[in-house]
């Protein structure tokens, strides 16, 4: 039964995790370690194993947690969106994490442009411990998520797709936010995707639209 007084999230973070369990609960930790309204925003991790310690700290936190056979990266992202209540979604892998001010940023850019559908975040290095790595060279190193690397309108006509593309505007799935709305014109064919998800997000849902912009500076 819905509750008809529950505030209704405006941004849901899907994280993924496949046979794998070492970072997933500092993962959702930088989700719930957010400068922004714990209300406005729900959690939903699509995972292929069971774990009493990762289930137990998943619930307490309020964590929506899917169990999913699926294999293909496309696939459980898609899972989580499916349940997703909130128009914008944020993905996160379980081996990088959020900065603490991340979706304050996000947020506040998809309120300044109602007409966004694709944002992209820069990253830097973290090591096994979440620390942050100046060193760029270092081995074994994992990703930590910035915000503010370039954005895509839905009603522009720039012809820059290609090299955004080659600059890596694509790159990563944690770095990348999207509209629901936008992502469900797609979510058949986006759930098919085995690899490279990153990619082919950002060309299947934006080339044909041919609606690119560089980054607001904040």
């Amino acid at each position: 039964m819905i509750n008809q007084n529950e505030q209704v999230p405006e941004i849901s973070v899907i994280i993924i995790a496949y046979n794998r369990k070492d970072y997933l609960i500092q993962a959702v930790q930088s989700t719930i370690n957010q400068q922004f309204d714990r209300e406005k925003y729900e959690i939903i991790v699509v995972k292929n194993f069971t774990d009493p310690d990762i289930d137990h700290f998943l619930n307490v936190n309020g964590v929506k947690n899917i169990f999913s056979s699926n294999i293909s990266i496309g696939s459980k992202f898609t899972e989580g969106i499916r349940s997703a209540r909130g128009e914008i979604i944020c993905l996160l892998e379980d081996d990088d994490i959020f900065l603490p001010n991340k979706l304050d940023k996000v947020y506040s850019v998809f309120l300044r442009n109602p007409n966004l559908c694709y944002y992209h975040n820069n990253a830097g290095f973290i090591d096994g411990s979440g620390n942050i790595i100046k060193n760029f060279d270092a081995v074994s190193t994992r990703k930590i998520k910035r915000v503010g690397e370039m954005y895509v309108k839905a009603d522009e006509k720039d012809k820059k797709v290609f090299r955004l593309f080659h600059f890596g505007s694509h790159w990563n799935n944690s770095c990348i936010c999207i509209r629901k709305s936008f992502y469900t014109k797609y979510m058949d064919t986006l759930s098919k995707i085995k690899t490279l998800f990153d990619g082919a997000i950002f060309l299947l849902l934006y080339i044909p639209m041919g609606t690119f912009s560089s980054a607001p500076r904040f």
